[in-house]
């Protein structure tokens, strides 16, 4: 996937669960780090053996990006050692974990990031890379698939709105006005909510961004935007559902003072 529009970022794919094994070959040839990349259901289906292991034994040195999303994604969001029950139905209860099975295998320096807070996660990718040692050094990328999560939480909150009860949603949007239509943003994003619409400014041929309907609120895209200073259009707003009564009396005040206020 990462070799897609609008990414680019692979020029060669090889067998499931072989990058960190053709990493070993890339450094042997070239002074340039590389980062290898795997899922965590490839990790236990095959790449322990046949890579890290292999890493190790070899000293490699090299980074191993694991993404930890809970779910082996490529089978279509089944469960996994690292996550799911067991043949019997019972919880595995953690006996597998990533961290601890690098640890336990002697990997020195692991580290775990959340995906989803930008900075925090290229800041420790930086470091990870720029450690001296020729070792083997792994980043755990951990944070739930949000499609699988969404299919939990989107039941629940409709249970709680019918039942009367507050919830909060966060969704992402982009400002119409401010956007100038470059679309810079899409190309270093690849959000499947991050789509085009025809400029509501007749002086602006250029369509805009826009964020639809199916946006879960990760808030990915504008940490991306903005880590890159690419653009200020994006926005954060709470969305909602069966607000209080103070909540609902401060919504009429703003909707009648804000357009007293732009008038003035």
């Amino acid at each position: 996937m990462a070799g897609l529009a609008p990414f680019h970022m692979a020029d060669s794919n090889i067998g499931m669960g072989g990058g960190l094994a053709a990493a070993t070959a890339l450094s042997a040839i070239s002074e340039q780090k590389n980062v290898s990349v795997v899922g965590d259901g490839t990790l236990w289906h095959s790449a322990l053996n046949t890579c890290v292991v292999n890493g190790l034994y070899n000293k490699q040195d090299a980074t191993y990006l694991v993404l930890d999303n809970k779910w082996t994604a490529m089978t279509g969001a089944h469960e996994n050692p690292n996550s799911g029950p067991q043949l019997t139905g019972q919880a595995s209860g953690g006996v597998f974990n990533i961290e601890r099975t690098f640890k336990g295998l002697g990997v020195k320096h692991v580290e775990k990031a959340n995906p989803y807070n930008f900075r925090d996660f290229q800041k420790k990718l930086k470091k990870i890379q720029a450690d001296p040692d020729p070792q083997l050094r792994v980043l755990i990328s951990e944070a739930e698939c949000q499609l699988q999560r969404q299919r939990t939480v989107k039941p629940m909150r409709a249970k709680a709105i019918a039942e009367g009860k507050r919830t909060e949603v966060e969704r992402l949007g982009v400002d119409e006005e401010v956007c100038v239509g470059d679309h810079s943003c899409m190309r270093v994003n690849g959000c499947p909510s991050l789509t085009l619409e025809e400029s509501p400014n007749t002086l602006k041929t250029a369509p805009v961004a826009a964020i639809d309907t199916t946006c879960v609120g990760c808030g990915v895209c504008g940490e991306i935007a903005h880590a890159a200073q690419l653009c200020p259009s994006f926005h954060k707003v709470t969305v909602v559902r069966n607000a209080s009564r103070f909540e609902r009396f401060m919504q009429r005040l703003s909707e009648r003072l804000l357009p007293a206020l732009r008038a003035a």
